[in-house]
């Protein structure tokens, strides 16, 4: 039995786009399912100006399957390309506390089988998840983890490895500011 279930955020492979047709809708590969996503007249403009083969975020009133996954975005209410641009940042902040950093990091994104993926190879933190913001949010807890247990751990307490992970957590990381 299929179901509604309200406003659901779908990032895919573009591989089909129809327009001008009785049924406008785009082609979308998510998780290595083929959905069907159906659109109004007045977005045929934004669809012309999209690329089959690139990233695609599209927002939209969605039907679900028996699993709960999207079975096909009934009504598109916004669509997207998505970029895979590198993120600097210069602070990390996650709960309550802001960590200052004495340089700028920056973070490889990237969007592979239905995961987005953060990754800062100097400190190998590698964060991952369905949506692009719970991805983000992963790589803030993390990087907070490292420093609560690693970069405030005795050295007596850790190995060779932890300890050398320390020193460039330490030299990253200028102050923890904590706010409200």
């Amino acid at each position: 039995m299929l179901q509604y279930n309200g406003v659901q955020t779908l990032t895919g492979l573009l591989y089909l786009i129809e327009v001008a047709t009785a049924q406008r809708h785009l082609g979308l590969i998510v998780s290595n399912r083929h959905i069907s996503c159906y659109y109004s007249p007045e977005y045929e403009e934004s669809v012309r100006e999209l690329i089959p083969g690139s990233l695609v975020e599209i927002e939209g009133r969605a039907t679900l399957d028996e699993q709960g996954e999207v079975r096909q975005i009934d009504e598109i209410l916004n669509v997207r390309p998505v970029q895979l641009v590198p993120l600097n940042w210069r602070k990390v902040i996650h709960g309550n506390r802001r960590f200052v950093l004495r340089q700028q990091i920056q973070i490889r994104v990237n969007y592979d089988d239905g995961l987005w993926v953060h990754e800062y190879e100097p400190l190998g933190i590698i964060s991952y998840a369905s949506s692009r913001s719970e991805s983000l949010e992963a790589f803030r807890e993390d990087f907070a983890a490292c420093w609560d247990l690693i970069a405030q751990e005795d050295d007596e307490n850790l190995t060779t490895d932890a300890k050398e992970f320390k020193e460039k957590l330490l030299s990253l990381v200028d102050k923890v500011e904590t706010f409200s």
